[in-house]
Order: structure tokens, then sequence, then C-alpha cells
């Protein structure tokens, strides 16, 4: 095959393509057209996720097991990338164990890096943060989704280069938001799991209960059985897994959306909600660094008491919400993020 190309040849390589893997690959290809962008994958299953029409020059999937890597290397072979990006834990360990010596760039977003797993004892995190720091040497950058990301990859990963790559909002054009909520509706967003705590949601919607009346709960999004059970004992709603115009429909008619995970890359369901013009409350983690205090809390209780005043209060009090955490998301841009991944792809 020519090599010579006239733009540079990306493959996207991702093991579970679903949430906010699969919506960082196709927002680094839509804001990236002049760059040729073909995608490995597998899907995430119980969650599927729809690859917009033209938009990857191709598409492959993944069989599974031994046969990703074969799969990888092959495709690697046939198309001749100049660039591999490898999204999340899997694919990075599979795409540079793969890696030969005259392999093109390789570029590693990990979305969260696995040892930020609050659910992981510390011999299973140290051994995890061992494998990155071998790994960081076939590494050609990391993509780190927020500037704490970016800082543990220098510190503790040791990693040769990295860049900061701001996540951003994807939310369908045609969605309006609401001068006013129709009503007291608190939600949450995403796959029902350990991740997103679905167990913290239920004891601040007990603690929100018992300061306002007449508040309803919703998750926009779907899980196990069990967990959506739970909730529904917890007196929150699931939804199941709603298609991207209902999703961000039934988010922009919310009061104030909540981020409640435990641990977290950089939220994407959060930027969605800014988008969508909603007034955001969360629990405060480290991936929250930087975001606005007033509004960030460790525990149900306290955030529960945080939230009572934008239930309460007027269009004043949800607009000064929104005012600060746009200044605390200024970077969060698609501008800013196409700059970005063009320095990382040319």
């Amino acid at each position: 095959m020519d090599t010579t190309l006239s733009s540079p040849r990306v493959l996207h390589v991702i093991e579970s393509f679903g949430a906010g893997s699969a919506t960082a690959a196709i927002q680094y290809a839509r804001v990236t057209p002049d760059i040729e962008h073909h995608l490995l994958k597998r899907d995430r299953p119980g969650q599927p996720t729809s690859v917009p029409d033209g938009l990857f020059s191709s598409v492959h999937e993944m069989r599974g097991g031994l046969g990703d890597a074969r799969d990888f290397r092959r495709l690697v072979r046939l198309l001749q990338p100049s660039v591999i990006h490898a999204h999340s834990s899997i694919a990075g360990v599979m795409v540079r164990l793969c890696a030969r010596r005259r392999q093109p760039r390789i570029i590693y977003s990990p979305h969260c890096f696995a040892f930020e797993r609050s659910d992981l004892a510390w011999p299973w995190r140290w051994l995890v943060i061992g494998a990155e720091l071998l790994l960081a040497r076939k590494t050609t950058v990391i993509a780190a989704c927020s500037r704490r990301e970016a800082r543990l990859a220098k510190s503790l990963i040791r990693a040769r280069s990295t860049v900061f790559v701001p996540n951003v909002a994807v939310v369908p054009r045609a969605t309006a938001r609401r001068a006013e909520p129709s009503g007291r509706e608190v939600v949450f967003v995403g796959r029902i799991s350990r991740q997103k705590d679905p167990e913290w949601a239920i004891a601040f919607a007990k603690e929100l209960r018992s300061l306002v009346r007449g508040v309803r709960f919703s998750w926009l999004g779907s899980g196990s059985v069990n967990d959506e059970r739970r909730l529904m004992e917890g007196g929150i709603e699931p939804t199941g897994w709603l298609p991207a115009d209902e999703l961000a429909s039934r988010l922009g008619g919310a009061s104030v959306y909540v981020q409640t995970a435990a641990w977290e890359g950089f939220p994407l369901a959060l930027l969605e909600a800014h988008a969508l013009g909603i007034a955001i409350v969360a629990r405060e983690i480290p991936a929250l660094e930087g975001m606005p205090s007033p509004y960030l809390a460790k525990d149900p209780a306290d955030l529960a008491g945080r939230t009572v005043a934008l239930l309460s209060g007027g269009e004043e009090t949800r607009a000064l919400n929104l005012q600060e955490w746009a200044l605390a998301l200024a970077e969060n841009n698609a501008v800013e993020q196409r700059r970005r991944l063009l320095r990382l792809y040319m």
C-alpha cells in the first residue's frame, strides 16, 4: 500500500465501545474531519452505541479473546496508520504490548487510569501502576482528559510526553432548554455501576427528600436487574438506555443534574448537562479538582443541603450556578479540543 498520505491516518482502538470512551473517540473524529480516521472496536455488552455514518473511513469489529491482538496486527498491516490511538486501559495494554520497534506513533487516552478505581484493593492498584510504568516506555504521548490526569501521567507514570485534551459535550442541536424546569426533577446519568455508585445516589435522594418535598428522581441509564431494582426501592426511577435525542430531552428538562461517581477521568455527562443549561451539583472527587466548590460535597447529606437552594430558588440562583460552572469549564470546548488533537495527529 502507498504510504504517502494526503492526511494523517489514525486508527482508533477501543476494546469496550460504549459510554465515555466511545463518545470521546467519535468526538475526536468529528472535530478533525481533515484527518483520516479508522476504528477497531468491540461493543460493550448491554450498552449499544451507534457509529455515525461517514465519520470513520472504515469500522472493524474485534472477535474477542486472543483474536483481538491478531485482528489488531492484521489491520495495522493493512491500513499502515501513521498514528494508533488506544482508548481506555485494556486497549491501551493490548496496543502497546503488540507494538513493534517501527510501529506508528502510539497515543494512549486512559479516560481514567484503572488505578483510580476506589473499589480496587491497594495491592491491585500498585500492580496496575507498575504495568502502566512499564508500558509508558512504548507510549509516544498520553492524551489526558483533565489537567489532573495529565499530572498523574507525568509524575506517577513518568510519561515521556502528555497533552491535555479536554472532553467536550455532544448534545443534539435540536434540543432546546426550557427557560424554567417544568417541575422538581433531579437526574443522574450513566451506566448503573460501582463507578457511578448508585448507593451514594440513593443516600443523597433520601437526604434531599427530608429537606424538600415533591422532588422526583430519575436515573437516565441502565444496569443489572438487581441494580435497577435497588434504585427503584430507593425512590429513583431508572429509564433504561435512551436514544441520544431522548436522553438530551430528558436531561434538558431536569431541574438539577447530580454527579455521583466515585471515580472518573472527567465526566462527559456533567458537560452535557452544562451544555443544556442544567444546574449541577457533584460529589467531590479528585477528577473534579478546580470545579466550583459551592456545588461540591464529600457526603450525600452535605450535597443535599447544597441542592436545596437550586430547587427552591429562582432563575437567578440557577444562573449563578451555570456561570460558575462555565468559568471552570472554559477549556472544554471544541476549538481547544481540535487544536490539541492536531498537535497529536499531525
